[in-house]
């Protein structure tokens, strides 16, 4: 297994384009620096030279000096400076006492250049790195902005736009785009809530005109006793469509923003739906846990949505549960939202995932006549939102759901 594609997953790009920026500084400063070693190497050896002279004496060593003979050294050979005959110093000799001063000396003069070498490179290292982190946030300072500002949109406020100033560049470009796709986004938002409100007011009439028609003459008795049976389910399925449309206008209400907010402590709501699924609850044979707080958390919001939230977690609490089951519902201390918890079987990540989807029911209900629409995890969710909060799933430990509804 490669432990390198983690590490260099943990790097952010601002990171790694320091790091790259940097490398190339330094790189470039090693190669010239190298270069210059190698120049001042060999313009050094054809440079140096050196004048060596000896004196010529007689038989008598201790007189005086018949005549001076020099040779001139230099990196490329062996040079007369005053050369008269009878020169008694071997060339060989002279080379050789060249070699060691001329090596002695580029070692000197070599090594100390290496060394404040090392010295340069380390601070422009340094140098190079700080200029990388400046460049990097520099380059990258109006692509944050656009990634803050992003981050900041939801689907109840589809109506902002980036508006990102600055040069016409790159940059621009990406904040126009994503201004364009917004437009997109709540154009096809709008129009798809405008056709859950019109689809479902519509069907509203036929669905009354229909269980008026069943239900007049299933009263009057007009109906043969063969087909009661039939007409009782028609007006159950009808039922059926007419709570659903109603949830559906739910959805499209929750999806919307909420213009007038007003304080609602948040037990009030909570305490009318335990209330509400109490008998479901009894007949079940779920137990619902919930101790009202003395003073409660409050929230500016709207009452009856956040009631409806309430009821719709405890209704999926109480139909999706073990027989002989608990619900505890509690109101968050931390932050304002409250928990409702269930026990039942084990779900797993992807199913808890799924779980807020719309008309998404998971197993069959224990309910045998409440089976529900698949809308009431939505129903939450879209209140949630909302009121610019959120709903988060998790599965419980032993088995069960978690659900959490926090709220600004």
């Amino acid at each position: 297994m490669d432990d390198s594609r983690p590490l260099r997953r943990r790097w952010s790009f601002r990171t790694r384009l320091t790091v790259t920026i940097a490398a190339i500084f330094v790189a470039a400063g090693v190669g010239l620096l190298a270069v210059q070693y190698l120049l001042v190497q060999s313009f050094f050896r054809a440079a140096s030279s050196a004048t060596i002279c000896s004196e010529v004496r007689g038989p008598d060593a201790s007189g005086p000096a018949m005549s001076t003979n020099c040779y001139v050294m230099t990196g490329t050979g062996l040079g007369d400076a005053d050369h008269p005959p009878g020169a008694q110093i071997p060339r060989e000799a002279l080379e050789a006492a060249f070699d060691e001063y001329s090596g002695a000396l580029s070692q000197d003069v070599l090594g100390s250049l290496l060394v404040a070498s090392v010295v340069v490179l380390a601070v422009f290292a340094i140098i190079a790195v700080l200029l990388a982190g400046w460049l990097a946030r520099r380059s990258l300072r109006r692509i944050a902005e656009v990634t803050e500002l992003t981050r900041r949109i939801t689907t109840d406020d589809l109506d902002r736009r980036l508006d990102l100033a600055g040069p016409d560049d790159e940059v621009k470009e990406l904040g126009d785009t994503i201004d364009g796709m917004l437009d997109r986004l709540h154009t096809a938002f709008e129009a798809q809530d405008r056709f859950v409100q019109n689809a479902s007011h519509e069907l509203r009439t036929p669905l009354t005109v229909t269980r008026a028609a069943l239900e007049i003459p299933l009263e009057q008795g007009r109906v043969p006793a063969e087909l009661q049976p039939a007409v009782r389910r028609a007006l159950a399925a009808n039922a059926h469509s007419e709570r659903l449309i109603g949830s559906l206008l739910v959805l499209a209400r929750g999806r919307g923003r909420i213009d007038e907010r007003v304080p609602v402590e948040l037990g009030t709501p909570l305490a009318a739906a335990v209330a509400e699924v109490a008998d479901e609850a009894a007949a079940l044979g779920v137990e619902v846990s919930y101790d009202e707080p003395a003073a409660g958390a409050t929230v500016d919001g709207d009452a009856q949505l956040l009631e409806l939230a309430a009821r719709n977690l405890l209704d999926n609490a109480v139909r999706y549960n073990d027989e002989r089951g608990v619900v505890i519902v509690r109101i968050d201390a931390e932050r304002p939202g409250f928990t409702v918890e269930n026990t039942g079987r084990e779900l797993g990540d992807a199913e808890v995932a799924a779980l807020g989807e719309p008309f998404h029911r998971g197993e069959a209900s224990r309910s045998a006549d409440r089976d529900g629409y698949g809308l009431g995890l939505s129903i939450v969710r879209a209140v949630a939102a909302a009121h610019g909060g959120e709903l988060v799933l998790r599965p419980r430990p032993g088995g069960g759901l978690v659900a959490t509804l926090s709220l600004p």
